[in-house]
C-alpha cells in the first residue's frame, strides 16, 4: 500500500470552509464560518479566524476551523473552534487512522497554547488519543466534560417513547395548558427573550457562571441566518420561556435556554426541547444537543430524563512551556469565557 503523505497545510478560502462544513457529515455549527465570524465581530477583532486546510496524497482534504487570539507581547493562543465548543477538524470524506496522525503531528508541532473539545460526534474520534500528546513532550492538562444528546432516527413518537413518564406527562400538560412555540423574527421577538433571560439571572443570583450582554443576541439577530433559530414559547402573547439553537447539516445544538419563574408550573421547558425535536425529526436532523451542562448534575438529570445520551467532549488545554509569571491557558480561557 502506498504511504500517506501530508502533501500541503496553507490558509483556507471562505468557499472551502463553506463547501466542507456544509458537507460534513459530523459537523456542528461551531464548526462554520459562520460561528467563528460572529466572535470575531463581537469581540471587535479579539478573536480572528484562522482556518487552514490539509490536502494529503489520496485527494482527501481536511480543514481546521481555527479562532486565534493574541495577547501581550504577541503570545498567540488558538481555539480549533471559536469559544473553545466542539473542535476537531471537518472533512467531506471519512478519515483514516493515517490521516489522523498526520493531522495530531501538525497540530503538536505548530501550536504552542491550543483549547481543543473533542468533537463525539466525529467518527475519527476514535483515533485520537489525548495521552499521545505525551509523546511530543508536550504540557497540557485534560479537563473532563460531557454533553447530552437525544438521537432522532427513531423519530418523534420514538423519541417520546424513551422519556422518562414524568417528562412525557409534563409535556403533555403543557399542551393542555395551550402554550404555542413559534420561532423570533423581529429584533422585538428576541428583546422580549432576552427579558426571560435577565428574569432567569436574577433567580440564579451569584451562582449564574456567566451573564451574555444583549449586544450579543442583537448581533446573531443581525446575521438573519438560516442556521439560527430562536424558538419563543408563549402563553398567550407573552414569551414565557425559549431556546437559542445552532444547526449543522445533521446536529443541532440548544446553546442557551431561559424561562420565566411564574410560569413554571406550565411546564414551558418541557414544551420546548420536544417541539423543536418535533421539528427536527421531521427536517431530517440526526442529532438534538442539550449541550454541556457546567458540571451541574440537576442539570444532567432533567437532560437524560429525554432519553438523552451522554457524550464525551472533554476539554486539552496545551501550552508552551511556562515562564516566571506566565498564567495559565486554561485560567485565561475561563476568565475570556465567563
Amino acid at each position: 500500500m502506498k504511504e500517506l503523505i501530508l502533501d500541503e497545510i496553507r490558509p483556507a478560502t471562505s468557499e472551502e470552509w463553506d463547501r466542507i462544513w456544509a458537507n460534513c457529515d459530523y459537523g456542528t455549527y461551531f464548526h462554520s464560518r459562520e460561528w467563528a465570524e460572529i466572535w470575531g465581530e463581537y469581540t471587535k477583532g479579539y478573536n480572528k479566524p484562522f482556518p487552514h486546510i490539509a490536502f494529503f496524497s489520496d485527494s482527501i482534504s481536511a480543514l481546521f476551523p481555527f479562532t486565534m487570539q493574541t495577547r501581550k507581547k504577541a503570545i498567540k493562543n488558538f481555539f480549533l473552534t471559536a469559544e473553545g465548543q466542539f473542535g476537531n477538524w471537518i472533512s467531506e470524506t471519512e478519515l483514516t487512522k493515517d490521516h489522523v496522525n498526520h493531522l495530531l503531528k501538525y497540530l503538536m508541532d505548530e501550536f504552542g497554547n491550543l483549547v481543543w473539545r473533542w468533537n463525539p460526534y466525529d467518527p475519527s474520534s476514535a483515533f485520537i488519543d489525548f495521552k499521545c500528546f505525551s509523546n511530543f513532550g508536550c504540557i497540557y492538562e485534560i479537563e473532563e466534560d460531557e454533553t447530552y444528546a437525544v438521537n432522532l432516527d427513531c423519530g418523534f413518537d420514538g423519541v417520546i417513547d424513551r422519556c422518562y413518564h414524568g417528562h412525557q406527562c409534563s409535556f403533555r400538560k403543557a399542551q393542555k395548558e395551550g402554550l404555542s412555540i413559534t420561532i423570533a423574527e423581529t429584533e422585538k421577538d428576541w428583546k422580549e427573550y432576552y427579558d426571560v433571560y435577565l428574569d432567569s439571572l436574577r433567580r440564579w443570583g451569584e451562582s449564574a457562571l456567566s451573564k451574555i450582554e444583549w449586544d450579543f443576541f442583537q448581533l446573531l439577530f443581525s446575521f438573519s441566518s438560516p442556521n439560527i433559530r430562536l424558538w419563543l414559547v408563549r402563553d398567550g402573547s407573552v414569551v414565557i420561556a425559549g431556546g437559542l439553537c445552532f444547526y449543522a447539516k445533521k446536529h443541532l445544538v440548544c446553546w442557551h435556554a431561559a424561562n420565566l419563574e411564574a410560569y413554571f408550573s406550565k411546564r414551558p421547558m418541557n414544551f420546548l426541547f420536544m417541539e423543536i425535536m418535533r421539528d427536527a425529526c421531521a427536517n431530517g436532523y440526526k442529532w438534538f444537543d442539550f449541550n454541556t451542562s457546567a458540571h451541574l448534575e440537576g442539570v444532567k438529570t432533567f437532560k437524560k430524563r429525554f432519553g438523552a445520551s451522554e457524550l464525551k467532549c472533554n476539554v486539552l488545554y496545551k501550552k508552551i512551556k511556562p515562564i516566571q509569571g506566565y498564567i495559565s491557558l486554561k485560567s485565561f480561557y475561563k476568565k475570556i469565557l465567563h
